[in-house]
């Protein structure tokens, strides 16, 4: 894991260091870090098997690297279903960027959404499902707007309408200021 720190020190001075997922800036007093990070939690509505395709492939980074239905990858129970995969981070962040690996059927992800610590919800994404022949894909949503720390993202999958069978997700990064 790779972690960058900035330091910008009253508008002149600019030091970086190699160290992790983090960049870290500040100008006249003001602290600012940008943090990226895996999922390091998940659960679903349903999931096909309680190891393989199970909620928790979702976490940690992409290891799934070929577009094919891989047990590394979370899947629902049906191929037809319709259902969320609701990931967790360690840190809540004011995000910026979700980012969702997609290794199999990417176009039927129809809804993203970012919670904070109270349990709200804010729509990020919204879309029909629609045939995405780049596979494997991931999809990069920029988050403007939301300006409470979230510490997890949930994600629907409606794989009822275009019937292309399972949508598998491999990993889920989260951007943002913390």
């Amino acid at each position: 894991m790779k972690r960058t720190s900035t330091l910008l020190l009253a508008g002149a001075a600019i030091v970086a260091l190699a160290a992790g997922p983090m960049a870290v800036s500040a100008t006249a007093g003001q602290v600012r870090a940008t943090v990226t990070q895996w999922a390091s939690t998940a659960t679903a509505t349903s999931q096909y098997g309680s190891v393989d395709w199970a909620a928790r492939q979702a976490t940690g980074a992409p290891n799934v690297s070929e577009c094919a239905d891989n047990g590394d990858a979370w899947a629902s129970s049906s191929s037809t279903g319709y259902d969320k995969l609701t990931v967790g981070f360690s840190k809540a962040v004011v995000p910026s960027m979700v980012r969702i690996h997609v290794s199999y059927n990417p176009g039927q992800v129809t809804m993203v959404q970012v919670i904070d610590a109270a349990g709200t919800s804010t729509v990020i994404y919204r879309k029909a499902p629609r045939k995405i022949t780049t596979c494997p894909y991931v999809m990069s949503i920029p988050v403007t707007g939301v300006t409470t720390p979230i510490n997890r993202v949930r994600i629907t999958v409606n794989q009822q309408k275009l019937r292309l069978g399972w949508t598998e997700i491999d990993a889920v990064q989260l951007v943002g200021q913390g």
